[in-house]
């Protein structure tokens, strides 16, 4: 039985390690998020953003093209619990995260950034994972 106890008592505090993944970012739902001003935010293709975690770093940068951004738009609404109602309006219980204007919302797994505007209007960005960089010797 005390096996049994301290298992579950190290498990739960081991298991909870993985939710400092996004230590600087508020998460919610595999989306992490950061307010950021539009200031900021740039659709020219360089990177305007790094999200740090403890081992890696990817950029933002690159606006998602072809109809993609509107594609993970709907992802993010739907993976926060909300859904499209009969006249193409988002619904959702009210207990839902409603996702705020003026930040950056990420997921690292599906290379994507969402950023809402203070105005109703949205822009999807590419996240590429940072290539290390390393600094190799030349040998004859």
């Amino acid at each position: 039985m005390k096996k049994l106890f301290t298992f579950l008592l190290l498990s739960t505090f081991l298991g909870c390690g993985s939710l400092d993944l996004y230590k600087d970012y508020g998460t919610v739902k595999g989306w992490g998020y950061k307010e950021m001003p539009p200031s900021q935010v740039t659709t020219s293709g360089d990177a305007f953003y790094t999200i740090k975690l403890s081992d890696k770093s990817y950029s933002v940068a690159g606006l998602v093209k072809d109809g993609d951004g509107e594609y993970y738009y709907n992802s993010l609404w739907q993976d926060l619990g909300w859904y499209k109602d009969i006249d193409g309006d988002w619904s959702g219980a009210y207990n839902v995260h409603r996702p705020k204007r003026g930040h950056l919302y990420f997921h690292l797994k599906r290379g994507v950034a969402i950023y809402f505007y203070p105005q109703k209007t949205f822009n999807a960005f590419k996240v590429t994972l940072d290539s290390p960089t390393e600094d190799l010797e030349l040998t004859n």
